[in-house]
């Protein structure tokens, strides 16, 4: 039987960030200014305590709002600018409620990650610091929890929520067709944020990170929801 060339697997995160590269650039080129920002200009170090102060206060609210609107919201948004409109009708009601309850689950997750890495590696904006937490960030915590949760769940509504759906994220060779390629695009979008990022406060981190979550659910959204893998390459 006639084995997939490799490179086929990462045809389709290469397909996503041909098509959303600019964005994600822009983002990336904000991020890194806003690091910096934060410990240079007291303008943006205010702006972000207050929100920080605010997410604090209001914060299953925020990480639940700020993530339903990054994921579900800003890509309509974003579709409705360029042109490709979808046909405003209950099936388009539904995905966009799925994909917004989607991102706030994972915005949980990135929330309590964030605390956890604060347990394991301390709250200092020291380089071993901020190294340990991009490397379980990109490593562990990516490519084992929240890539294929995130995955996962589309693959699971479009199989009309049949439970064997989880397969194509659990098994090695589901997971090289259906999760590899968004590891690909994970690690060319948040690589470069999250080595930013950590230099930042735990508490401001989840700030910044809700505003990345914009551009990235463009990327991932278009990514699996492609034709193109929406069955994994033939063996």
């Amino acid at each position: 039987m006639q084995k997939t060339p490799i490179k086929e697997y990462f045809r389709p995160g290469i397909d996503s960030l041909r098509a959303m590269w600019p964005p994600m650039l822009l983002v990336q080129f904000v991020c890194i200014i806003t690091v910096i920002g934060y410990f240079q200009i007291p303008a943006i170090t205010d702006f972000l305590d207050r929100a920080s102060d605010f997410k604090d206060q209001n914060l299953f609210a925020f990480i639940l709002g700020s993530s339903f609107i990054a994921g579900a919201l800003i890509p309509e948004v974003a579709k409705f600018i360029v042109g490709r409109k979808p046909k405003y009708d209950g099936e388009w009601l539904k995905l966009v409620l799925y994909t917004g309850i989607v991102y706030s689950a994972l915005g949980i997750l990135v929330y309590y990650m964030f605390k956890f890495q604060v347990i394991l590696f301390g709250d200092t904006g020291d380089f071993p610091t901020v190294l340990k937490k991009v490397l379980f960030d990109q490593l562990i915590f990516s490519p084992f929890l929240s890539i294929p949760l995130g995955v996962g769940l589309f693959k699971w509504r479009q199989a009309k929520f049949q439970f064997s759906a989880w397969s194509q994220v659990i098994k090695p060779d589901q997971y090289k067709a259906n999760v590899f390629p968004a590891l690909i695009m994970c690690w060319s979008y948040w690589g470069p944020i999250t080595s930013g990022m950590y230099w930042l406060p735990e508490r401001i981190q989840f700030v910044v990170s809700a505003f990345c979550q914009a551009a990235w659910s463009l990327l991932f959204v278009f990514m699996v929801q492609s034709p193109n893998i929406e069955n994994p390459p033939p063996e």
